[in-house]
């Protein structure tokens, strides 16, 4: 009977979901990368499931995390972002990654896409029942690949889910302590040799389903590599384990292109290596290369905090500007609103103390208006109110004829009302000129002080533009201080930032006090 190799990976670094599920964008497909994917065969590829690594959280943990929080009397204790805390956690599994595959590239160049086709629902089938085999190792994400030129394999991650936890959360991710509770007890290195051996059995009956055996090939030295890393020392592996997780730093190479790798595709160089692969050589990184490898990618990430943190200044100072002149202007608008304010007053005042003069008036003129119709009624009638001797002329006409002393008083009593009534007359057309003018007067300051009023609107809602790109811009120069506090010794970074905050301050002090008048003048605007 024919033989093929059974191939069976893990890992548990971050993996690439995109490209397992071929959502990649048209610029990805063209990259290297991913030009070993024949696109028009995509739709042969076996999804078996596809959730989000957010929902299995919320479904496993989010109850264990309620009553958690619940518990805490400290708010410092209190997590908010479960997945985020295990992400830092050094001995929880985030999530792991498996990679399947039947044979190798070899094995499949001369073999029917029918086979092939096969071949792949085999594994879809084994992927299935693996689900049903370890309940606490719950899959969110699976599919076969039917569209590479090499073997058919299948990407699967799980979240393994422990209980009975008593500090922390009831259930927490543990990958070991999973296996532990489905019944594999061996310690250390073993279990997971254990556990291997029993997944590569039941790929080895799908393998026999198909009509071959397994061809037996070994699994990359990986045991001979375990025992040289014991061999080096437990603080060489500290400080790789730490340039990987902590600093990003690439534990594979393409010595041929120089291309760094990470470990899935450092597995599919070697499973399922393309036509251009042919040849080349891919190897783990030295730790002199992982370090060269973080000293220029965070050198240069350094570099542009360090003009970000230039941009920022150069921003503080043109905003410091920018308020200098809008406090300038509202120094004037303030000086022309507490004179207009102090005019408004006196105007005011004068008004209220001319309309008691008006009303005054109107009541005097009003008394003056009824003495002076009885003063015409008198002139007008006077001959009817004054009485004396009636006699006739020669030819027979009637006449009354008035002692003089009388008539003359009666002419003077005549001309006095006269004079009075004129007198009245002009007084009365005085105070209504004065008081027209003085309402004329006010309407024209109420407008002005309108106007000032509408102009304090706009400045104020200027300058609370002003103050948003100063918050944002302070905003920025706190991430600059986090990613430095990162990325530089504790005594460097107190010594950076001890320059960049003398320089803050210098900056700031002018345009706090132009907040403080800022402040002041808006409030007397309003009022």
């Amino acid at each position: 009977m024919a033989e093929m190799s059974i191939s069976f990976t893990t890992g548990t670094g971050m993996t690439n979901l995109r490209h397992n599920n071929r959502e990649l964008t048209e610029k990805e497909f063209n990259e290297p990368a991913h030009k070993h994917i024949k696109r028009d065969l995509s739709q042969n590829n076996i999804v078996i499931k596809q959730e989000s690594l957010d929902e299995v959280y919320e479904r496993e943990f989010g109850e264990a995390l309620k009553k958690y929080n619940a518990k805490q009397k400290r708010k410092d204790r209190i997590i908010t972002d479960y997945k985020n805390h295990v992400y830092h956690s050094k001995s929880l599994d985030l999530q792991r990654e498996f990679i399947v595959g039947l044979g190798k590239k070899s094995d499949w160049d001369n073999l029917s896409p029918e086979m092939k086709q096969q071949a792949g629902e085999k594994i879809a089938e084994y992927i299935q029942e693996f689900e049903v085999r370890h309940p606490q190792l719950k899959i969110f994400n699976a599919v076969v690949h039917l569209d590479e030129a090499g073997a058919p394999h299948a990407h699967f991650n799980v979240v393994p889910v422990a209980t009975g936890y008593k500090k922390g959360l009831e259930k927490q991710p543990s990958f070991t302590k999973a296996l532990y509770q489905e019944g594999n007890h061996t310690k250390g290195r073993g279990q997971y040799r254990e556990f291997r051996k029993e997944e590569v059995a039941k790929l080895e009956e799908k393998l026999k389903e198909l009509g071959y055996d397994r061809k037996l090939v070994g699994t990359n030295n990986i045991k001979d590599m375990h025992e040289y890393k014991e061999i080096v020392g437990q603080a060489n592996k500290e400080l790789d384990e730490k340039l990987v997780s902590k600093y990003g730093a690439p534990e594979y190479i393409n010595e041929t292109t120089g291309e760094y790798y990470d470990w899935v595709e450092y597995h599919n160089f070697l499973e399922f290596p393309s036509e251009e692969q042919e040849g080349q050589i891919a190897r783990e990184t030295t730790y002199a290369e992982k370090i060269d490898w973080v000293k220029r990618y965070y050198q240069q990430d350094l570099n542009k905090l360090e003009s970000s943190q230039k941009l920022s200044e150069a921003r503080i100072s043109e905003l410091d500007q920018k308020i200098k002149k809008k406090y300038e202007e509202l120094s004037k608008i303030d000086f022309k609103v507490s004179k207009g304010a102090s005019r408004v007053s006196q105007l005011e005042n004068a008004i209220d103390s001319r309309s008691d003069a008006l009303a005054a008036v109107k009541r005097d003129f009003k008394a003056y208006q009824a003495f002076l119709k009885r003063g015409e009624q008198i002139a007008n009638n006077w001959q009817q109110e004054i009485t004396g001797e009636l006699k006739k002329t020669a030819f027979g006409k009637e006449y009354i004829r008035m002692d003089p002393e009388v008539f003359e008083k009666a002419r003077m009593s005549n001309h006095w009302f006269q004079v009075k009534q004129d007198s009245l007359r002009q007084e009365i057309r005085r105070l209504e000129t004065d008081l027209e003018n003085s309402n004329r007067a006010r309407f024209k300051l109420l407008d002005e002080n309108k106007e000032l009023k509408a102009e304090s609107k706009w400045l104020r809602e200027d300058n609370k533009k002003l103050f948003e790109r100063l918050d944002i811009t302070t905003k920025k120069l706190k991430l600059w201080r986090d990613k430095t506090r990162k990325l530089l010794p504790k005594k460097e970074f107190k010594a950076i930032t001890a320059v960049v905050n003398t320089e803050i301050i210098e900056i700031m002090t002018p345009v706090a006090k132009v907040v403080k008048a800022v402040t002041k003048t808006i409030k007397k605007m309003t009022l």
